[in-house]
């Protein structure tokens, strides 16, 4: 019995091995424990540049998006000071800008245009 379980393990790992590596990656066949070591090892290598990529690619991403958002925040922040004056952009429109989504800070942008106070770009309309 401790033997099957040990040969289902290593069958595991090996199609979990194989589901994260490429499609048409080819693995030695593994029935024993030993076995699953000595692929991981060989693996090991494609596996951490693989996610290590992946790693980057989805900072980048994240980061390329804050920057969007602060971009259009501060393009927000001097339309507003423009439009209305600095006095206006005060504490609570300081927050309203800093803690919008990426909707809510195109949508402001598009209706400072036409807005002839404060509260006409802010509003739930």
């Amino acid at each position: 019995q401790s033997r099957s379980l040990r040969r289902a393990f290593a069958v595991w790992v090996q199609r979990i091995v194989r589901q994260r590596l490429e499609e048409d990656a080819t693995l030695p066949e593994v029935t024993e424990l030993e076995e699953v070591l000595e692929m991981l090892t060989e693996q090991l290598p494609l596996f951490n540049e693989k996610w290590i990529a992946q790693g980057r690619m989805e900072g980048r991403m994240e980061g390329e998006a804050q920057g969007l958002m602060k971009g259009q925040a501060t393009i927000l922040k001097h339309q507003i000071a423009a439009k209305f004056g600095d006095q206006v952009f005060q504490r609570t429109v300081q927050e309203h800008v800093q803690n919008a989504t990426p909707e809510q800070l195109a949508l402001w942008a598009e209706r400072i245009l036409f807005a002839r106070t404060i509260d006409e770009v802010f509003s739930a309309e």
